[in-house]
């Protein structure tokens, strides 16, 4: 696998992902920065988003590494403070996969879906067939965040300066 597309595709042959992004994780800035995106329209590659790490859904893939599965619309409302376009877009279940290597996070893949496609088995089926992938997607992670932010550039809110 070379590229965020051949991942994509890898994914689709074993869970639906009609919306999926990924994100690095800048842990010296504490955000996100999106590096791939199936709608770049709605949520633009470079896109950089402070965030808390909490004891919530974010801690769990970032600081445990652990999957996450926000199966319905309520899981989704409590996750993402830009769930109105989420939902206008048609999408209301995630599953967030975070990428680790040497045990630290250093990416999330986010899967977006309507209601009702992902389930425990999911999961279950992504950890079986995708987790081999995780020292080939951080590499593409890290390569694409070299890419688009120099270790020059400056953070500033939701874009690089």
């Amino acid at each position: 696998m070379h590229s965020f597309s051949e991942l994509r595709t890898l994914i689709e042959q074993v869970a639906p992902a009609p919306l999926m992004t990924i994100l690095a994780w800048i842990p010296q800035q504490k955000s996100l920065l999106r590096v791939y995106t199936t709608h770049p329209n709605e949520f633009p590659v470079g896109a950089q988003k402070p965030v808390e790490v909490s004891e919530g859904w974010l801690a769990q893939c970032i600081i445990r590494g652990a999957l996450f599965l926000g199966a319905d619309r309520g899981a989704m409302r409590k996750l993402f403070s830009d769930y109105e376009l989420i939902e206008s877009l048609g999408f209301s279940a995630v599953i967030n996969l975070p990428i680790r290597r040497d045990s630290t996070t250093v990416g999330l893949i986010d899967l977006l879906t309507p209601e009702g496609a992902y389930t425990p088995d999911t999961l279950a089926t992504i950890v079986r067939e995708l987790w081999v992938e995780q020292n080939t997607v951080a590499d593409l992670i890290n390569s694409t965040v070299h890419m688009l932010v120099p270790a020059h550039n400056q953070y500033e809110g939701d874009r690089t300066v």
